[in-house]
């Protein structure tokens, strides 16, 4: 599967692409994002033009350049590659699977190994096996009102009197 974005370095692009025209770097991009989708582009300028809206022949000649052909193992079909393109692709398959692999032994700390806890929807599939000593359903918790319920409810009537008494008697609360 592909994933939906690239990385691009800016300064790359723009370095490697300083002497193309505005029409070809857009023909170019485009192309680009095409190969990271497709895992290349066809080595055919009619297809290609088509793909990047318009490209001119000697667009095409500057882009191809950029381009290694290769062949499908498996057909005769050929198809253009560009190297960066597949060195990023490979490494950030390469990070892809080391950030999963570390999520499995994360999850496998936290819930236990091959333990499915919950589904996509919150759905509760398994008992949890907290590693902490406390639920998140302690009995002991009380709501705020529970907490405060001895406490006799706030009066401002009774709280007035109560400071214009103290303050006819001389005192300051």
């Amino acid at each position: 599967m592909s994933l939906p974005w690239f990385p691009l370095y800016a300064n790359d692009l723009a370095l490697s692409t300083a002497t193309m025209t505005p029409s070809c770097l857009g023909s170019y991009i485009r192309l680009l994002c095409y190969a990271w989708s497709a895992g290349g582009i066809p080595n055919d300028y009619e297809i290609c033009s088509r793909i990047a809206v318009g490209m001119t022949p000697s667009e095409w000649n500057e882009i191809r350049s950029r381009f290694e052909l290769v062949a499908e193992p498996d057909s005769a079909v050929e198809k253009l590659i560009n190297p960066r393109m597949e060195r990023e692709r490979q490494r950030t398959a390469i990070i892809r699977e080391s950030r999963k692999r570390a999520a499995e032994r994360t999850n496998a700390k936290r819930w236990g190994v091959g333990e499915r806890v919950g589904d996509r929807h919150g759905e509760q599939v398994a008992e949890r096996s907290y590693p902490h000593s406390h639920t998140h359903t302690d009995q002991s918790v009380h709501t705020v009102g529970q907490r405060i319920g001895d406490r006799t409810p706030h009066d401002a009537a009774a709280q007035l009197q109560r400071i214009a008494k103290e303050a006819g008697d001389g005192r300051r609360a």
